[in-house]
């Protein structure tokens, strides 16, 4: 269990959303901040054990929690984009995202954030888990990409940026769906509802997509993924990393790598840890040292090709 300094140091910033300030000063080269999107059905003090990692890695680094539950999948978009709106804040608060220009938020020392300027923040990092975090990170991509649709997003300058997915995308049939939305509810009445809900859905997805050629919203999630700014500041030069295993029985390990190639493709550096007998977003607790090896690691990379561009 997550010790209770580390739930004392979380704000609630909204429905769902947290805030971990800084825990120290932090040494040159760490992230601004990082952010936490849990899969769905997440307990908070099962994320927060990776904030406490990030903690012992980046203690000068903020880290926003977004948890993602059951009923964010029937939302509506303005639904979403209101629930958002505090990781907004929190991110224009933190020098994080160029405001609109002429409707820029205060910064924490009064001062309003410039829009063309990324001084204020010395890189993001992005951990998504599962498709449930990664529909979340689409929401939220989708709300800026419209928020910044006329100005567009600051060009130079840029700090770096890394996105991090762990045990996603992918979707192992409608079994793997079901699997995903009723494996957290305890009660069995509501486990049936859910699981007739979820079938429901995933028929109606499947026909529109192999009958009637729409896109369905998981294939619009992936797409999303691959956007060449996901979020304020991420461009193509931002590397991603894949956490996966090929004994998960929700998301395939063939389909993660099939989408780490297909952002190889869109020009994106893709790099790939698979692990043998790990479950389902449980690579770190099994292999700690070498998955938080890995994030280490992989974050001196981006700062080691940001100095050279």
């Amino acid at each position: 269990m997550a010790s209770k300094e580390s739930e004392s140091s979380l704000v609630s910033i909204g429905k769902g959303m947290h805030l971990s300030k800084p825990i120290g000063n932090g040494q040159p080269g760490e992230p601004t901040v990082i952010l936490l999107f849990g899969w769905m059905g997440a307990k908070l003090p099962h994320i927060l054990k990776y904030v406490q990692a990030y903690d012992e890695m980046y203690p000068g680094a903020a880290k926003i929690v977004i948890r993602t539950d059951a009923p964010f999948f029937i939302q509506t978009t303005g639904r979403k984009r209101a629930n958002l709106a505090p990781v907004v804040q929190a991110l224009e608060a933190l020098g994080c995202v160029p405001p609109v220009p002429g409707k820029g938020k205060p910064h924490q020392n009064g001062s309003s954030l410039d829009p063309s300027s990324s001084k204020s923040t010395s890189g993001i990092l992005v951990h998504t888990f599962s498709n449930g975090g990664s529909w979340h990170l689409a929401a939220l991509s989708s709300l800026f990409q419209d928020r910044f649709k006329k100005p567009g997003y600051p060009r130079h300058n840029l700090p770096p940026t890394a996105m991090i997915l762990d045990s996603c995308p992918g979707i192992d049939g409608l079994e793997g769906s079901k699997r995903a939305f009723v494996n957290a509810i305890r009660n069995p009445i509501l486990r049936y509802i859910a699981s007739t809900i979820v079938t429901i859905f995933y028929l109606i997805a499947t026909f529109f997509e192999q009958v009637l050629r729409l896109k369905s919203s998981f294939t619009g999630m992936k797409e999303a993924l691959n956007r060449e700014h996901i979020l304020p500041y991420f461009t193509k030069k931002s590397k991603r990393l894949y956490f996966y295993s090929k004994a998960d029985q929700l998301v395939p390990a063939a389909q993660v790598e099939e989408h780490a190639e297909s952002a190889r493709k869109e020009g994106f550096e893709a790099r790939l840890e698979k692990f043998d007998g790990s479950p389902h977003v449980a690579h770190a607790r099994t292999h700690p040292e070498r998955y938080w090896g890995a994030v280490k690691n992989f974050w001196e990379s981006v700062l080691e090709d940001h100095k050279q561009d």
